[in-house]
């Protein structure tokens, strides 16, 4: 049985209440934040040390999504970025160069002629599904309008700033002016291999799947993330899991958690990971020359790596916010609300968490 994030932080919280703690954690990017305001993980410096694991080999951008006050928390392990996934058989039909686009504002160009050349497509586009992703994706147009969620490596809430605001806007007026855009009901990346869309932003994570849904009717193509009016790159932010080690079991277990923390993101492993499932190579020193030969598209994501941007800490480390966003980006997008005022709504509700949860643990 697959477990999700949230399945796995219900059972972790349970655990430490009076259940068996596990040695090894798995930490989503909007979990391990809180588990270090609880107190209830290590910082992993020493433990990685003693293991001889070789901290220097972790790509810097993902190892570092993991500190805070100058001290590791969790290990990359399931990582990944949002990409850009596009039917090139509709791309070919409306007669567009085979790339992703370079702005939002030309994929805004590009749409009326994707929609009249690919008539059997619900959308030219699809918003990801909004509970799982808004708050994440979101970042990319947030970003390139020069705004945010918060002000970069801060816990100033900026969602209500006039560049995030506009950015907010372009994202209603594709699904309710331009009417070329929707929003996905579970996850776009399976419209777009039933041909439900002509694009859509997924997790690298779902990129061998995709393809193999799609294998016989279309070519897959990806790239990187469009960028906006005032910033083209770095616009991507980092997602995914990471792994972790409860404070509370014994330090022998905490000794043997680091060692098969190393052993489970070392250069082999974590390529034969990636492989599996689109998820990122962790290491450095990873070859990934078997694994771009099989699977040219995962170099593509590698790449974009190098491109992206730590993610607003008001995603990452307000304890529900990602559930507010998306229920704040609902009311936008599928109820036509006012983008302003829901986002000025929103921010109290953001610095009402801060303020009730999250101040008194990090000042």
């Amino acid at each position: 049985m697959r477990s999700s994030y949230e399945d796995v932080a219900q059972k972790f919280q349970t655990a430490q209440t009076g259940g068996t703690l596990p040695d090894i954690v798995v930490f989503s990017d909007v979990w391990w934040f809180r588990y270090y305001m609880q107190d209830s993980i290590i910082p992993l410096t020493n433990a990685l040390k003693a293991a001889n694991v070789d901290t220097s080999d972790y790509r810097d951008g993902l190892f570092a999504d993991y500190q805070y006050k100058g001290s590791q928390w969790a290990v990359p392990w399931a990582r990944s970025t949002p990409l850009f996934y596009y039917n090139k058989s509709h791309w070919a039909a409306a007669g567009l160069p085979d790339r992703v686009p370079a702005t939002w504002d030309e994929f805004a160009q590009w749409a009326p002629k994707l929609k009249d050349a690919n008539s059997s497509a619900q959308h030219v586009y699809e918003h990801p599904a909004l509970a799982d992703y808004a708050g994440w994706t979101l970042q990319n147009i947030l970003w390139g309008y020069g705004g945010g969620w918060s002000a970069k490596g801060s816990f100033d809430v900026t969602c209500d700033s006039e560049a995030s605001v506009k950015a907010l806007q372009y994202v209603k007026d594709s699904v309710y002016q331009g009417k070329w855009a929707g929003v996905a009901s579970s996850a776009g990346t399976d419209d777009l291999a039933a041909g439900a869309c002509s694009a859509t932003l997924g997790s690298t994570g779902s990129l061998v799947g995709v393809q193999k849904a799609a294998a016989g009717k279309f070519e897959v193509g990806v790239g990187n993330l469009p960028g906006g009016p005032s910033v083209t790159t770095p616009v991507c932010p980092t997602g995914g899991a990471g792994v972790g080690i409860p404070k509370k079991v014994p330090a022998a277990n905490q000794l043997a958690a680091a060692k098969f923390i190393g052993f489970l993101t070392n250069p082999k492993n974590t390529v034969a990971f990636s492989q599996q499932t689109g998820y990122m190579p962790v290491r450095k020193s990873a070859d990934t020359s078997e694994l771009l030969a099989k699977n040219p598209l995962i170099e593509t994501a590698i790449k974009q790596l190098d491109v992206t941007r730590t993610q607003d800490y008001a995603r990452v480390f307000l304890p529900g916010a990602d559930q507010e966003m998306a229920k704040s980006v609902a009311q936008i997008v599928t109820q036509n609300a006012d983008v302003a005022s829901t986002m000025k709504s929103l921010r109290s509700t953001l610095e009402g968490i801060y303020n009730g949860q999250v101040k008194s643990k990090t000042s």
